[in-house]
């Protein structure tokens, strides 16, 4: 049996360790040897996360320190990155834009004779300022293939001429933990005071504008039947969203912190999942993850 081909892939999501399982099916089902590099400490849209390895996961996880990782476009990963992409790999995947500092970074650190992938979720033909632009286009220079997270990434990647090989891969979807279950949202729907069979509404994600809260809020007070609604994320309309809720007494909960392995039972609880964004001139809906 030949040698197993070693693949380092490399993205802050991964700090979460649900969003390591297609590392972890590549380990577990192909003839490669997984890497998965992720912070070691990361503060996403609903809190901080440590990266560390789960029981069973197949593919190593190597958590690394990083740097100015306030914004993920000026984020660079430590030391420890360019040290392993010293290791002898058979293809770096890089799970980060390739307009963001750190692509530069996994880039120029990458051996010329390694094949590097970048992965995009932009959706919008945008035209960067300095120094983006110079590092999007050194990014694209070196790689050998992009991944398109939807159809229109990919529609982006050739009206802005991108000439190398691209792939359409949608985000998957772990349906060990994302699978319909009555009793666990019945239970669910107990813990948040709810006995009745009054229609649930969610919604899950940012509580931020273009996703369209305030849009379903005034549709919901527009109902002339019975409802309940609850608000599942964290963001800067949480404030607002709060004193919405509150004029509804029970009938509306908002739940901010909800670790990612907890919100199967949350979105088992709804009768109905909305994804009410809403398109601006800068940020349209890049795919919709929460619906899958």
């Amino acid at each position: 049996m030949p040698a197993p081909r070693r693949l380092l892939t490399i993205g802050h999501s991964y700090c979460v360790e649900l969003n390591r399982r297609l590392p972890q099916e590549l380990a577990r089902n192909v003839n490669w040897e997984v890497t998965a590099a992720a912070p070691a400490r990361w503060r996403g849209d609903f809190g901080w996360h440590a990266t560390a390895a789960g029981a069973a996961e197949a593919c190593r996880v190597v958590p690394v320190p990083v740097r100015f990782s306030r914004r993920i476009h000026t984020m660079l990963f430590g030391a420890d990155v360019a040290r392993l992409l010293r290791q002898p790999w058979d293809l770096v995947h890089c799970w980060e834009e390739p307009y963001v500092a750190s692509a530069a970074q996994i880039a120029r650190a990458t051996a010329p004779r390694v094949p590097l992938v970048f992965a995009t979720f932009q959706n919008i033909v945008k035209r960067y300022p300095p120094p983006f632009n110079w590092i999007e286009r050194s990014a694209r220079q070196r790689a050998d293939g992009m991944i398109a997270f939807g159809e229109t990434a990919r529609q982006v990647l050739e009206a802005r001429g991108w000439a190398q090989p691209a792939r359409t891969i949608p985000p998957g979807v772990d349906v060990d933990c994302f699978r319909p279950d009555r009793d666990q949202g019945r239970q669910l729907r107990h813990q948040l005071g709810w006995a009745d069979d009054v229609p649930v509404v969610g919604f899950v994600g940012r509580f931020v504008p273009e996703k369209g809260l305030r849009l379903l809020m005034e549709t919901l007070d527009r109902l002339d039947r019975p409802w309940r609604a609850l608000f599942v994320g964290s963001g800067p309309l949480e404030g607002e969203l709060r004193a919405w809720a509150n004029r509804d007494g029970t009938r509306v909960r908002v739940s901010s912190g909800v670790a990612h392995h907890a919100v199967p039972a949350y979105l088992n609880a709804m009768d109905v999942l909305c994804a009410p964004s809403q398109t601006t001139a800068r940020w349209r809906e890049q795919f919709g993850r929460m619906l899958i």
